[in-house]
């Protein structure tokens, strides 16, 4: 029998090697081989951890071995004893061209190959069969490179295998259906779960995409075919939709499908490929999750509106105690009376703010809360917003500072209402919250570049809060928040009225937040950006009637001085200041000896050094004054001051603070008096409230208490009032041009407001339009809307407000020429 060539023996071993798909099997098959034909005595194949090679990093690098358990023999002992793995990998990968490396051991000839990528390879052989020769050696080292190859092949496809059956467990477990669309054939793939999904076997699926699109429920057709169509214009690379299918048995079944294109080496859309999952459950979960969310804030919004209306119903008859207070301090009282009388106000207005709160609360929760964008003057909202909240402050002893920029833009478009709200509910909170030293308020702002909009801040800033800056944090960031510590506990109300203010403010798309120097001072700030818009005809026919007059300002107080110096500039006056007295006395002799004296001088009555009354003696004594108007304001009215401003023939007598309103109907009076009207006449607040228009008005009211208050409200601003009781009355007392204004109740019994209003308006057709203001107990925006579609012009919720009312009969029936 011939013996094998080497060639021979290499093709035998060759084809041990084969195509196996499985790496023990192979390596075994192969080892095996290897003995037989090359009279070895034992052999092993180490798979080895390639990045465990690194010296000091695995003590043994050994992934597993074939066997999977080395002989104890006397030929592995004495091996081993020589080399580790990873000396022997090192060494082995040195060797030039890959040649194995041969040793001698106790009578056994180890021969070691690398098997590239994959580990070693060792064969002994017996002394008496002899090393293998060089030519073998070298022939040998091809095989090794296959058999290191074919190794790692069946290890890749094992772990695809393994990865393969992983995704399958996970899809099964999720529910996925996998699909394939051909764009050239138009050939459509789906997997059984694909089928299952759409309730459909292989013999009733046509593999089209017209087969696919049968089964999409009709209304969601359209957007499967736009998402699609995107990926097939290549518009995008992906794509995700959910949809309902309509299975064979009707059952209608939520599905989610997520696409990928695959283009061609040259980027040509080739395939879309996908899946597809149920999610019916899913939907139905969201869709419950939706209905209770629903009903929850349904309930929410019926409590809120219950809360406003009975928050509605307590305000009446505890707005009308409050009115009737007023009227009764009004009257002659001796001391203990006044005091009772002013407590009972004082806890009614407390509580009233409080219901207030309560009432904006439940107003916002309901969503019925309105921004409205209409032109306001800015300043003037301000400043007449300030101006109750001042003579709180000033009753509490505390100093209060209006800080206005000269050049503030005056008008913009915005919720003036809204604002005041927010304004008024953060100066009132750091009035509560000051027991002594002063309340500033501080406008600023900034025009954004390149747009028509002012970036306004107000700050509201008190060195008197002494409540620490994380309770005051607590107070904006809840409705309530009470301190650990009682002596700093905030008065009753505070939470609601700062957590309402930064609600309206997000509503009015600014913000609200807070700087506070615990045991020093607060500042609350507020952020609004509002767009300008021009200012009214009137005021500029204000500007343009007193753009040659001059005015003399005289405040030693700077923030005072600047404030009144912005609105006087505002109505087109030319000004100059001075701080005390001898520098006014200065700017007068200037204008004397320049023939340029001025028409108008405001003086505050406490300059330092020598006061406002021994200034005027002393211009009238070198009869410096002239034609000049002395306007004498003073912190308080004393007794004697309006006699001594007579006799220093002083024209007009205010008392702080004054607010822009004031001021311009007192220069109205000394610059532009009127025919037959006194101009030696000291000019006094009151006066000013007395020669307001007097207004002829018919008030229709079916409630006794609210019709009283009211006319006792209209009789107080010097008003006409007519009263009736309901709505047929109201019209048969009504005749056209017998009356300026009309107020009337919108819930009177038989004949309502609305047929009422709309019965008086046919009554003057052609006529006449009187303008008609709707009070309502109802304060939601819907009832407000109502009123204004019906044709009304305004509206008023109960209890009326005075301020706010006055404001609307100064809307539609102010004279506008002043």
């Amino acid at each position: 029998m011939s013996v094998p060539s080497e060639t021979e023996l290499l093709f035998e071993l060759s084809l041990a090697i084969g195509d196996s798909t499985e790496l023990e099997p192979m390596l075994q098959r192969f080892l095996v081989d290897l003995q037989r034909l090359l009279d070895g005595s034992g052999g092993a194949i180490l798979q080895v951890q390639q990045q465990g090679l690194d010296v000091g990093t695995t003590p043994d690098p050994i992934v597993c071995t074939v066997p999977q358990t080395l002989p104890r023999t006397p030929c592995y002992d004495a091996f081993w004893k020589h080399w580790s793995t990873t000396s022997l990998y090192e060494t082995l990968s040195q060797q030039p061209n890959e040649l194995p490396l041969a040793s001698l051991h106790d009578d056994c000839i180890v021969h070691a190959f690398r098997l590239p990528g994959f580990g070693i390879l060792l064969f002994f052989k017996g002394r008496r069969s002899g090393q293998m020769s060089n030519r073998m050696q070298h022939a040998f080292v091809a095989l090794a490179r296959k058999l290191g190859n074919a190794a790692n092949a069946c290890l890749y496809r094992t772990q695809m295998r393994r990865q393969t059956q992983r995704l399958e467990l996970a899809r099964e477990a999720a529910g996925i259906g996998i699909w394939e669309w051909d764009l050239a054939s138009g050939q459509l793939h789906w997997d059984g779960r694909m089928r299952q999904l759409f309730g459909i076997t292989d013999d009733t699926f046509g593999g089209t995409f017209a087969d696919w699109q049968k089964r999409i429920h009709p209304a969601d057709v359209e957007g499967v075919q736009d998402t699609l169509d995107r990926l097939v214009k290549a518009a995008a690379e992906t794509g995700e939709i959910t949809f309902r299918s309509t299975r064979p048995d009707s059952q209608i079944r939520h599905l989610r499908g997520q696409a990928t294109l695959i283009r061609s080496p040259a980027g040509e859309p080739l395939r879309i490929a996908g899946i597809c999952m149920d999610v019916t459950e899913t939907k139905l979960t969201e869709y419950a999750l939706r209905q209770a969310r629903d009903l929850a804030e349904a309930a929410n919004r019926g409590r809120n509106l219950f809360v406003s209306g009975l928050t509605d119903q307590i305000q009446s008859p505890l707005s009308a105690i409050l009115e009737m207070t007023a009227l009764t301090l009004d009257s002659d009282l001796n001391a203990i009376q006044r005091g009772r009388i002013e407590r009972i106000k004082s806890a009614g207005e407390t509580l009233i703010r409080v219901i207030d709160d309560l009432t904006e609360c439940s107003r916002i929760d309901a969503g019925e809360v309105h921004i409205q964008s209409i032109p306001f003057n800015l300043p003037i909202m301000i400043a007449e917003a300030l101006k109750p909240l001042a003579i709180r402050a000033k009753d509490r002893g505390l100093a209060f500072v209006e800080d206005v920029p000269e050049d503030l833009p005056q008008y913009h478009l915005g919720d003036p209402g809204r604002i005041r709200q927010v304004l008024t509910r953060l100066v009132s909170t750091a009035i509560d919250l000051t027991d002594s030293g002063e309340i500033r308020i501080q406008m600023r702002y900034r025009t954004n570049p390149g747009t028509e909009n002012d970036e306004i801040q107000l700050a509201i800033f008190s060195d008197g809060i002494k409540i620490p800056a994380n309770d005051l944090r607590q107070l904006i960031d809840a409705l309530d928040s009470a301190t650990p510590d009682a002596r700093t506990k905030p008065p009753a109300g505070t939470g609601f009225r700062l957590a309402m203010a930064g609600r309206l403010i997000e509503h009015l798309g600014g913000r609200l937040w807070l700087d506070a120097q615990p045991e020093r001072s607060t500042t609350f700030f507020i952020a609004l950006s509002l767009p300008r818009t021009k200012s009214p005809e009137i005021h500029k026919r204000i500007r343009q009637i007193w753009r040659d007059r001059r005015a003399l300002i005289v405040e030693d107080h700077a923030l005072t001085r600047r404030t009144l110096g912005y609105w006087l500039h505002q109505w087109g006056l030319a000004t100059q200041e001075a701080v005390d007295a001898q520098q006014a006395l200065q700017h007068i002799h200037e204008a004397v000896e320049t023939s340029r004296p001025f028409d108008v001088m405001l003086t505050d009555a406490s300059l330092p050094g020598m006061n406002g009354y021994a200034l005027i003696q002393q211009l009238s004594s070198k009869d410096l004054i002239g034609r000049t108007k002395i306007v004498m304001i003073a912190s308080d009215a004393g007794r004697g001051d309006a006699q001594r401003c007579r006799e220093l023939n002083i024209a007009a007598f205010l008392t702080k603070p004054t607010p822009p309103d004031q001021i311009r109907g007192v220069l109205s009076r000394l610059l532009e008096p009127s025919d037959g009207a006194p101009t030696s006449q000291l000019l006094t607040r009151h006066d000013l409230l007395e020669q307001r228009q007097r207004l002829r008005i018919l008030l229709a009211e079916n409630k006794a208490l609210d019709r009283k208050l009211a006319e006792s409200l209209l009789d107080q601003w010097g008003h006409t009032v007519t009263c009736v009781e309901d709505g047929p009355s109201a019209i048969e007392r009504f005749a056209p041009l017998e009356f300026d204004l009309i107020l009337i109740s919108m819930q009177m019994p038989g004949m309502d407001g609305l047929e009422t209003a709309q019965a008086l308006k046919a009554k003057e057709e052609g006529v006449g339009s009187t303008p008609i203001i709707a009070m309502s107990a109802n304060a939601l925006e819907r009832d407000r809307m109502q009123c204004l579609e019906a044709g009304l012009d305004a509206h008023i919720a109960k209890p009326i407000e005075p301020q706010i009312l006055q404001e609307l009969i100064q809307r539609f029936t102010f004279d506008q020429t002043r």
